[in-house]
């Protein structure tokens, strides 16, 4: 099967390609997502395992393993090995859209939906794809507004992702307009549904029992929020990481120093991989501009209040480290400071600049990997929805004729096709018989008399 993910495999190709070998995990992290494209889900696991084996502090590996477990459909160790990649790195998306993943697998999409929440919160690329994850689940709870919502910024992030196109449809249907949606559900790219989804295969995300119910409701997101059953509700709050009995110990006192505090990190926390930083002014001088500073080397600057960043604690060696933030007025002077100590741990080394690229990479790719994706035929059935509610009912026939051609057992087409056929008014003289034969591949063979039921018909559609 075709992989179209062309730049981003490229790239892992030659970083594999290259004379001079990975030093560490990150050469079978690039083999493990290369065979994750490929839908060899038990050789990406052992390369991932491998990556493990060499870093264990490697949260990378931990992720991957991850996502391949969930594929061979072992959903509690999956769901081990993204708790234990949080751990080692917090900020990770990829981490976040794996447990988002198993929460969806395991029936949850209330609490898969806040998950794939936190993943955006923490992802620097394929945010179409998971906002668009967040946007599916969000109407297969009945929240077409805030699927609508979602839907729209994932498609003007990505025009040609087909999940946002589909709920973006999705949605607008759901809503009663009708128009509009047509519209949408036909700019999916059938061409770009190429890569094997495996569990990752997103349904339609209003054919479907719930959502049916739901859409029947005509409620405001809050509306059906109140009213939803409480099963829907309970993965809200569930704990991804086992909990430890640890000392209470004293709150830290801010890190505040001529006007300016650091509200995020922690004085003396212990952090990994990239950092968020969160600074507060406290004076009445007008600051223009932050620069952070870890171990006197410069990390970052701000410019936009509230002043927000993040720090690549990958820089520096592991140890106590110190943090300082400057604040700048428009002279450029330094006129207020902020300073704290932090614990760096990134595995007792700094990184090899290509270990880093290697280990971004599949990050990245790990994102594009965990989110859920469309399909073909259910687009194409909730077009036919669409533009039956529209009144188009000989393209409504068009579009389910197609899906009942390439896939008769897809939930809900035989009974989608034979209400389209029977509000056209098909009939049959009472003369005439249906002769079924086999037909070839993509091919429909119907006869109606002008009762309730057919003459004879294809077993499939008694």
């Amino acid at each position: 099967m075709a992989i179209r993910r062309t730049f981003t495999i490229g790239a892992v190709t030659l970083l594999l390609a290259s004379p001079i070998a990975l030093a560490g995990a990150g050469e079978y992290l690039l083999t493990g997502c290369q065979e994750m494209y490929r839908g060899n889900w038990q050789a990406a696991h052992d390369a991932f395992a491998q990556g493990a084996a060499t870093d264990e502090s490697c949260a990378e590996a931990f992720a991957g393993q991850g996502a391949a477990l969930l594929q061979l459909g072992n959903v509690t160790a999956a769901d081990e090995r993204f708790a234990r990649a949080r751990v080692l790195s917090p900020e990770m998306a990829c981490a976040y859209a794996g447990t988002a993943a198993c929460r969806h697998i395991q029936g949850e999409d209330y609490a898969a939906m806040i998950e794939y929440r936190e993943a955006l919160s923490r992802a620097n690329s394929h945010r179409a794809a998971l906002r668009a994850s967040v946007a599916w689940l969000a109407c297969r709870l009945g929240l077409y507004e805030s699927g609508l919502q979602e839907a729209a910024a994932a498609v003007s992030e990505s025009p040609s992702d087909p999940l946002a196109q589909h709920v973006y449809g999705a949605a607008l249907l759901a809503l009663g307009r009708h128009a509009e949606a047509v519209e949408a559900l036909g700019r999916a790219d059938t061409s770009s549904f190429t890569a094997e989804p495996g569990v990752f295969e997103a349904g339609s995300a209003l054919l479907a029992p719930e959502a049916a119910y739901w859409a029947a409701q005509g409620l405001a997101d809050e509306q059906r929020l109140a009213l939803a059953p409480e099963h829907l509700l309970t993965g809200a709050g569930c704990v991804v990481e086992p909990e430890q009995t640890t000392m209470d110990l004293p709150p830290s006192p801010p890190a505040t120093s001529d006007g300016l505090r650091i509200l995020s990190p922690e004085p003396n926390s212990t952090v990994s991989g990239i950092v968020p930083l969160e600074v507060e002014i406290k004076t009445a001088e007008p600051i223009r501009h932050i620069a952070v500073l870890l171990d006197s080397q410069f990390m970052a600057l701000s410019n936009v209040q509230p002043f927000r960043t993040t720090i690549d604690t990958n820089r520096v060696a592991d140890g106590l480290r110190e943090l300082r933030v400057e604040g700048y007025t428009n002279g450029g002077q330094a006129s207020v400071s902020a300073s704290m100590t932090l614990r760096v741990l990134n595995a007792a080394r700094t990184l090899d600049p290509r270990e880093r690229s290697a280990r971004k990479i599949a990050q990245e790719e790990l994102c594009s990997l965990l989110s859920l994706r469309a399909t073909p035929l259910t687009n194409r059935q909730l077009l036919g929805r669409a533009l039956e509610a529209d009144g188009r009912h000989d393209e409504a026939i068009a579009a389910y004729e197609y899906v009942y051609a390439h896939d008769p057992l897809l939930p809900a087409v035989r009974s989608d096709l034979l209400l389209g056929y029977r509000s056209m008014g098909l009939q049959a003289l009472g003369t005439s018989h249906e002769v079924y034969v086999p037909g070839q591949p993509g091919t429909i063979s119907l006869t109606f008399d002008d009762g309730p039921h057919p003459v004879m018909t294809p077993w499939i559609l008694d």
